[in-house]
């Protein structure tokens, strides 16, 4: 037997500061600079904002979704994008248009549930990994000895179509990751009317 649908009720009783698109996309900027600020100072605070800056990529998604949803305007979404987009389903088909935005649904869906579903979910080939690489400077009095130098990596690898009958892959820094994502979003709110501290559109 079928399940009924999820009642949904609004969560604004325990959003904290966060109320519309806007302000989720301002917690994504502020995760993308925390990521910059602890890159050397801090050993597991980039890998955190990264994956942190993921979630609240890919849950714009449903921000977005619940505020035409709301307001019944997802004329705004049809104008934004050039297609009809009427549901969370159609918005996330064009988030994946977004190399960032897949890699931060992927990375997001382990953060939460630790497995991927392979239902449309899991796409293969993305990894993200951190590693610290140790090299030594050569000093100009060599009576000092060489300094070691520690490099953090944390990147995010793309895959990318076939070349020559190879797959080939591009690689993306945690960094880039989260920009690509911001820039997006950025782009979409802004064409949605969505972009500004009070709603555009009203949804009360």
């Amino acid at each position: 037997m079928a399940k009924p649908p999820k009642k949904k009720v609004p969560g604004s009783h325990v959003s904290l500061s966060l109320r519309q698109p806007c302000d989720l996309l301002a917690k994504l900027e502020w995760e993308a600079d925390a990521l910059r600020r602890y890159w050397d100072t801090d050993l597991l605070g980039p890998s955190y904002c990264l994956l942190n800056g993921a979630i609240t990529a890919w849950q714009l998604g449903d921000w977005v979704a619940g505020t035409l949803d709301d307001a019944k305007r997802w004329d705004l979404a049809d104008a934004h994008f050039g297609v009809e987009v009427r549901s969370l389903f159609d918005l996330q088909t064009r988030m994946r248009e977004c190399r960032a935005l897949v890699a931060c649904q992927q990375m997001a869906a382990v953060a939460k549930h630790m497995k991927i579903n392979d239902d449309g979910t899991y796409r293969p080939g993305f990894r993200a990994y951190e590693m610290f690489d140790i090299y030594a400077l050569e000093m100009p009095d060599p009576s000092d000895g060489p300094q070691l130098k520690t490099v953090r990596v944390l990147e995010v690898r793309f895959p990318v179509e076939e070349e020559n009958d190879r797959p080939t892959h591009l690689v993306y820094s945690a960094r880039l990751v989260l920009d690509e994502a911001i820039a997006w979003w950025q782009a979409a709110l802004e064409g949605m009317g969505l972009d500004v501290g009070a709603p555009a559109i009203d949804v009360r």
